[in-house]
């Protein structure tokens, strides 16, 4: 499934509207399947984007010894 790639504030956004949508129970089996789906690809994408943003900070951290951050 392609989608919008989102900024991390945007993506945890949209992927707390989508757990919203499940919590409600109004959603039948077609229409949450896609949702969740989308949901998965979504927390994938985030984790991607966190993972690299830790990598840089560990990067920066490398390279100026005794910066906290």
């Amino acid at each position: 499934m392609k989608h919008k790639a989102y900024s991390l504030e945007q993506g945890f956004k949209k992927l707390e509207e989508l757990v919203e949508e499940f919590e409600q129970d109004d959603l039948d089996l077609e229409q949450a399947i896609p949702k969740f789906k989308q949901g998965v690809a979504l927390a994938r994408e985030l984790k991607n984007k966190l993972k690299e943003i830790e990598n840089e900070i560990k990067e920066i951290q490398k390279d100026n010894p005794g910066l906290e951050v």
